[in-house]
């Protein structure tokens, strides 16, 4: 790739295929997510990073109802279902571009697991998808998320 040298502002320090080196998508299957993750994809092709997806995912009822069938699930089932769904969703979405999808967090708190997995991996950005926020006081998911991270944060509408 020929390095950026165009911009009168140009410096070593600011090299996008140094400064990002491992980049977080967590992903939801949404549209949205489907858009951050192809988004991310592009980067990853610029900069050479590595791109991580990610998952968290609670037990819910149809898990609950399969439990009680005879077979519980338990955690490990259930990180693998997930790990599987995002290994589908990012080979039809990027096709040719390698993702890590081994980081699933089992829970309901998605503000800090993306948190908690970005400095896991080392990540030096996320690519993240922001849902239409509804009319009220409280931040969204999204402005919570780029409220816990140190890191750069792109936010996709």
């Amino acid at each position: 790739m020929d390095r950026i040298t165009k911009c009168p502002g140009f410096s070593d320090e600011f090299d996008p295929t140094t400064l990002f080196t491992k980049i977080l998508v967590p992903i939801d299957f949404s549209p949205e997510s489907r858009r951050a993750l192809i988004t991310a994809c592009e980067l990853r092709v610029m900069t050479g990073a590595e791109l991580h997806v990610f998952l968290v995912r609670d037990k819910g009822v149809n898990d609950e109802f399969i439990a009680g069938l005879g077979r519980p699930w338990t955690d490990t089932d259930v990180e693998i279902s997930a790990r599987d769904q995002l290994e589908y969703f990012c080979s039809s979405n990027c096709k040719g571009v390698h993702c890590v999808t081994g980081n699933v967090t089992i829970g309901e708190d998605v503000v800090h697991g993306v948190a908690d997995t970005a400095r896991e991996i080392g990540a030096s950005i996320v690519v993240l998808a922001a849902h239409e926020k509804k009319a009220g006081i409280f931040r969204n998911r999204a402005e919570k998320i780029v409220k816990e991270l140190d890191i750069p944060v792109l936010v996709l509408k």
